[in-house]
Protein backbone atom coordinates (compact mmCIF):
# COMPACT_ATOMS: atom_id res chain seq x y z
CA UNK A 1 0.00 0.00 0.00
CA UNK A 2 1.25 3.47 -0.81
CA UNK A 3 2.08 6.13 1.74
CA UNK A 4 -0.91 8.39 2.32
CA UNK A 5 -0.43 12.10 1.80
CA UNK A 6 -1.28 14.52 4.59
CA UNK A 7 -4.50 15.51 2.82
CA UNK A 8 -5.58 11.89 2.41
CA UNK A 9 -4.81 11.13 6.05
CA UNK A 10 -6.91 14.13 7.06
CA UNK A 11 -9.82 12.84 4.95
CA UNK A 12 -9.45 9.33 6.39
CA UNK A 13 -9.56 10.59 9.96
CA UNK A 14 -12.62 12.83 9.60
CA UNK A 15 -15.72 11.79 11.54
CA UNK A 16 -17.86 13.27 8.78
CA UNK A 17 -16.48 13.29 5.23
CA UNK A 18 -17.55 15.34 2.24
CA UNK A 19 -15.32 13.22 -0.03
CA UNK A 20 -15.62 9.53 -0.93
CA UNK A 21 -13.20 6.64 -1.40
CA UNK A 22 -13.67 5.38 -4.95
CA UNK A 23 -12.55 2.18 -6.66
CA UNK A 24 -11.71 2.95 -10.29
CA UNK A 25 -12.26 -0.27 -12.25
CA UNK A 26 -10.54 -0.95 -15.58
CA UNK A 27 -11.38 -4.02 -17.69
CA UNK A 28 -9.21 -4.69 -20.77
CA UNK A 29 -11.81 -6.17 -23.13
CA UNK A 30 -9.42 -6.45 -26.08
CA UNK A 31 -6.53 -4.57 -27.66
CA UNK A 32 -8.78 -1.68 -28.70
CA UNK A 33 -11.56 -1.68 -26.08
CA UNK A 34 -11.26 -0.84 -22.39
CA UNK A 35 -14.11 -0.51 -19.91
CA UNK A 36 -13.64 2.05 -17.15
CA UNK A 37 -16.27 1.97 -14.41
CA UNK A 38 -16.79 3.56 -10.99
CA UNK A 39 -19.58 3.05 -8.42
CA UNK A 40 -20.46 6.74 -8.33
CA UNK A 41 -23.53 8.76 -9.42
CA UNK A 42 -21.52 10.76 -11.99
CA UNK A 43 -18.53 10.28 -14.29
CA UNK A 44 -15.15 10.46 -12.54
CA UNK A 45 -12.07 11.76 -14.39
CA UNK A 46 -8.69 10.67 -13.05
CA UNK A 47 -5.28 10.84 -14.71
CA UNK A 48 -6.86 11.82 -18.03
CA UNK A 49 -9.30 8.88 -18.10
CA UNK A 50 -13.09 8.98 -17.70
CA UNK A 51 -14.74 6.33 -15.54
CA UNK A 52 -18.44 5.79 -16.28
CA UNK A 53 -20.95 5.65 -13.39
CA UNK A 54 -22.09 2.06 -12.84
CA UNK A 55 -23.57 0.09 -10.00
CA UNK A 56 -20.67 -2.09 -8.82
CA UNK A 57 -19.96 -4.17 -5.76
CA UNK A 58 -16.52 -5.58 -4.93
CA UNK A 59 -16.22 -8.42 -2.49
CA UNK A 60 -13.83 -7.85 0.38
CA UNK A 61 -10.43 -9.49 -0.10
CA UNK A 62 -9.80 -12.37 2.29
CA UNK A 63 -7.00 -14.84 2.98
CA UNK A 64 -7.02 -18.58 3.51
CA UNK A 65 -5.41 -20.35 6.48
CA UNK A 66 -2.03 -20.32 4.74
CA UNK A 67 -2.11 -16.61 3.97
CA UNK A 68 -3.06 -17.04 0.31
CA UNK A 69 -5.54 -14.65 -1.27
CA UNK A 70 -8.97 -15.92 -2.27
CA UNK A 71 -10.59 -15.02 -5.57
CA UNK A 72 -12.67 -11.84 -5.50
CA UNK A 73 -16.12 -11.30 -7.02
CA UNK A 74 -16.94 -8.08 -8.86
CA UNK A 75 -20.66 -7.59 -9.54
CA UNK A 76 -21.65 -4.97 -12.14
CA UNK A 77 -25.16 -3.73 -12.86
CA UNK A 78 -26.64 -5.19 -16.05
CA UNK A 79 -29.89 -3.21 -16.16
CA UNK A 80 -29.03 -1.76 -19.57
CA UNK A 81 -27.71 -5.15 -20.80
CA UNK A 82 -24.52 -3.35 -21.83
CA UNK A 83 -22.25 -5.55 -19.73
CA UNK A 84 -23.85 -8.84 -20.85
CA UNK A 85 -23.34 -7.67 -24.46
CA UNK A 86 -19.60 -7.36 -23.83
CA UNK A 87 -19.65 -10.85 -22.32
CA UNK A 88 -21.56 -12.30 -25.29
CA UNK A 89 -19.38 -10.83 -28.03
CA UNK A 90 -15.97 -11.03 -26.36
CA UNK A 91 -13.93 -13.73 -24.67
CA UNK A 92 -13.39 -12.06 -21.32
CA UNK A 93 -12.00 -15.03 -19.42
CA UNK A 94 -8.37 -14.20 -18.82
CA UNK A 95 -8.93 -10.48 -19.41
CA UNK A 96 -6.95 -8.13 -17.18
CA UNK A 97 -8.73 -6.09 -14.53
CA UNK A 98 -7.21 -3.37 -12.36
CA UNK A 99 -8.80 -1.51 -9.46
CA UNK A 100 -7.31 1.77 -8.27
CA UNK A 101 -8.53 3.23 -5.00
CA UNK A 102 -8.58 7.03 -4.84
CA UNK A 103 -10.27 9.76 -2.82
CA UNK A 104 -12.66 12.13 -4.59
CA UNK A 105 -10.91 15.10 -2.93
CA UNK A 106 -7.62 14.27 -4.70
CA UNK A 107 -8.66 13.48 -8.26
CA UNK A 108 -6.45 16.25 -9.66
CA UNK A 109 -3.29 14.42 -8.52
CA UNK A 110 -2.58 11.44 -10.84
CA UNK A 111 -0.19 9.98 -8.25
CA UNK A 112 -2.76 9.94 -5.43
CA UNK A 113 -3.57 6.24 -5.76
CA UNK A 114 -3.83 4.69 -2.30
CA UNK A 115 -3.88 1.09 -3.54
CA UNK A 116 -3.90 -0.64 -6.92
CA UNK A 117 -4.93 -4.28 -7.32
CA UNK A 118 -4.55 -6.30 -10.51
CA UNK A 119 -6.53 -9.38 -11.44
CA UNK A 120 -7.59 -11.56 -14.33
CA UNK A 121 -11.14 -12.76 -14.97
CA UNK A 122 -11.44 -16.44 -14.05
CA UNK A 123 -15.17 -16.98 -14.65
CA UNK A 124 -18.36 -15.03 -15.39
CA UNK A 125 -21.92 -15.37 -14.11
CA UNK A 126 -24.74 -13.49 -15.86
CA UNK A 127 -27.71 -12.88 -13.55
CA UNK A 128 -30.24 -11.83 -16.20
CA UNK A 129 -30.96 -8.11 -16.22
CA UNK A 130 -29.78 -7.60 -12.65
CA UNK A 131 -26.02 -7.88 -12.73
CA UNK A 132 -22.99 -9.69 -14.11
CA UNK A 133 -20.52 -11.17 -11.66
CA UNK A 134 -16.86 -11.53 -12.59
CA UNK A 135 -14.75 -13.89 -10.49
CA UNK A 136 -11.33 -12.30 -10.30
CA UNK A 137 -8.14 -14.21 -9.65
CA UNK A 138 -5.00 -12.44 -8.54
CA UNK A 139 -2.66 -11.60 -11.39
CA UNK A 140 -0.04 -14.25 -12.13
CA UNK A 141 3.21 -13.24 -10.48
CA UNK A 142 5.08 -13.98 -13.73
CA UNK A 143 3.22 -11.05 -15.33
CA UNK A 144 4.46 -8.51 -12.78
CA UNK A 145 7.44 -6.28 -13.38
CA UNK A 146 10.15 -6.34 -10.70
CA UNK A 147 11.27 -4.34 -8.91
CA UNK A 148 7.90 -2.72 -8.18
CA UNK A 149 9.49 0.73 -7.86
CA UNK A 150 10.53 2.58 -11.00
CA UNK A 151 13.57 4.85 -11.18
CA UNK A 152 13.45 7.92 -13.43
CA UNK A 153 16.35 10.24 -14.18
CA UNK A 154 14.33 13.39 -14.83
CA UNK A 155 10.93 12.82 -13.17
CA UNK A 156 10.14 13.03 -9.46
CA UNK A 157 8.33 9.96 -8.09
CA UNK A 158 6.84 11.64 -4.99
CA UNK A 159 3.24 12.83 -4.61
CA UNK A 160 3.35 16.64 -4.52
CA UNK A 161 3.39 18.00 -0.95
CA UNK A 162 3.54 14.49 0.52
CA UNK A 163 5.81 13.66 3.43
CA UNK A 164 8.48 12.44 0.98
CA UNK A 165 8.22 15.59 -1.13
CA UNK A 166 8.39 17.83 1.93
CA UNK A 167 7.32 21.03 0.14
CA UNK A 168 5.18 23.27 2.37
CA UNK A 169 5.27 26.51 0.37
CA UNK A 170 2.51 28.36 -1.38
CA UNK A 171 2.92 27.13 -4.96
CA UNK A 172 -0.15 25.11 -5.95
CA UNK A 173 1.46 22.83 -8.55
CA UNK A 174 4.76 21.30 -9.51
CA UNK A 175 5.93 19.98 -12.90
CA UNK A 176 7.75 17.18 -11.04
CA UNK A 177 11.03 17.79 -12.85
CA UNK A 178 14.24 19.21 -11.45
CA UNK A 179 14.66 22.28 -13.63
CA UNK A 180 12.18 24.65 -15.28
CA UNK A 181 9.97 27.48 -14.06
CA UNK A 182 7.78 25.10 -12.04
CA UNK A 183 10.34 22.45 -11.17
CA UNK A 184 11.90 21.36 -7.92
CA UNK A 185 14.68 23.96 -8.05
CA UNK A 186 12.12 26.75 -8.53
CA UNK A 187 10.41 25.45 -5.39
CA UNK A 188 13.76 25.62 -3.51
CA UNK A 189 13.27 21.93 -2.75
CA UNK A 190 16.14 20.27 -4.62
CA UNK A 191 17.30 18.06 -1.68
CA UNK A 192 13.89 16.30 -1.75
CA UNK A 193 13.79 15.74 -5.52
CA UNK A 194 12.50 12.21 -6.12
CA UNK A 195 14.31 11.55 -9.39
CA UNK A 196 17.76 10.14 -10.01
CA UNK A 197 19.66 12.74 -12.10
CA UNK A 198 22.93 10.76 -11.86
CA UNK A 199 21.45 7.86 -13.84
CA UNK A 200 22.83 7.55 -17.35
CA UNK A 201 20.46 8.88 -20.04
CA UNK A 202 18.61 6.25 -22.06
CA UNK A 203 19.59 5.91 -25.68
CA UNK A 204 17.84 8.50 -27.81
CA UNK A 205 16.86 10.61 -24.79
CA UNK A 206 18.53 13.51 -23.09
Amino acid sequence: MRQLTASLIAEKNKLSMTSAWLPLITVEVDASTTLRLVPNPTTVTFDGQNYAPFGCEIEEISQDAKGGLHDVSLSVSNVTREISAYVEFNELRGARVSIKYVNSANLADPDAVVLEERYEIMSIQVKGSQFVTFILGHDRISQHQFPSGRFFRDSCRWIYKSEECGYVGGQATCSKILEGSNGCRAHANVPRFGGFPLLSPQSGRS
